[in-house]
């Protein structure tokens, strides 16, 4: 008994569905071949000093270098702008990352970087992204919670031990974790974390009665005040003559300062004259190893019928 042949419609569409599933399967090989290939990188972070002095006011540069470990030409990002480019720091309870005001953040360009070579993509003046260790004020740059964002206020940065308040600046932790990350196409590239130390900050308390006379806001922003004192009892310490006066600024509690005593603004002007209250104000003083300028940051104050101030809770 003869076997029987398949209909010709039969055999027709079998062989059109094989040359299909065959054209297919080489489609997909070529595609494959031809699909751009991730790049091969390697993000390292470094620090220019051995460990950070928060009483100086110059602690050298943080620096991210990239290297292509490919074989193709890459274009990466060059300059800091938070965004494509970002330095990370460890905080409690989520980490933090630094953004960039004004021309800080002003970062766009590119850079093509050749098979085996290494370029630094920013680099960041420790001073200035750390506050410059109580010297300065947050105003190009700030610190800010990082992809999850909890409940709270962000450490001031990864060097402080809590968000802004009265003396911020004095507190600081022993040591800093950062690290660098860098968006190249769809790809993010990562350095492994680097260990700041931090040096203790210098403690020289002054404690003293006192009747604050004069604040003044200053120029541009009015952010920051100069308030005037005359001192009348020293419990602790001795101040100089020219430490008369010290520096507050918003987020050193200077609005809360201000609430707390008896003032009165001078008409059309950024000034304002205080009651006849005596105080209790207790400061650090600060001393600039490489100048030997002094500064007073206020820690803690009370009226004489009042209770401590306690920032922010």
């Amino acid at each position: 008994m003869s076997k029987r042949e398949p209909p010709a419609f039969a055999r027709r569409v079998s062989e059109v569905s094989f040359a299909l599933l065959l054209a297919l399967i080489v489609c997909r090989a070529t595609l494959a071949d031809s699909a751009p290939t991730p790049p091969r990188m390697t993000l390292q972070l470094y620090y220019s000093q051995g460990s950070y002095d928060p009483a100086k006011r110059d602690n050298g540069v943080i620096r991210a270098e990239i290297t292509n470990e490919g074989l193709a030409p890459v274009s990466v990002p060059l300059g800091y702008d938070g965004s494509r480019t970002r330095l990370v720091g460890a905080a409690s309870p989520n980490s933090i990352v630094l953004s960039g005001r004004g021309e800080a953040g002003a970062a766009g360009s590119h850079i093509e970087i050749r098979p085996g070579e290494s370029r630094t993509i920013f680099e960041l003046p420790a001073s200035e992204i750390f506050f410059q260790g109580g010297w300065g004020h947050p105003a190009r740059w700030s610190w800010g919670w990082f992809r999850l964002i909890p409940r709270g206020v962000p450490s001031m940065s990864p060097i402080h031990a809590g968000p802004k308040s009265l003396a911020w600046e004095t507190r600081v932790r022993p040591e800093a974790r950062i690290w660098a990350e860098c968006d190249v196409g769809k790809t993010t590239f990562t350095s492994a974390p680097l260990t700041v130390s931090v040096r203790r900050f210098p403690a020289d308390e002054i404690e003293l009665v006192a009747v604050c006379r004069h604040a003044r806001a200053l120029a541009p922003d009015r952010l920051r005040y100069v308030i005037s004192f005359v001192p009348k009892t020293t419990r602790r310490g001795a101040l100089t003559r020219s430490e008369h006066s010290f520096e507050l600024h918003d987020n050193s509690g200077a609005q809360h300062f201000l609430a707390a005593l008896p003032l009165q603004q001078r008409p059309g002007q950024y000034e304002w004259d205080f009651g006849p209250h005596t105080v209790r104000l207790i400061f650090t003083r600060v001393r600039d190893p490489e100048t030997g300028q002094t500064r007073l940051i206020l820690t803690s104050y009370q009226l004489e019928s009042g209770r401590p101030y306690r920032p922010y809770g």
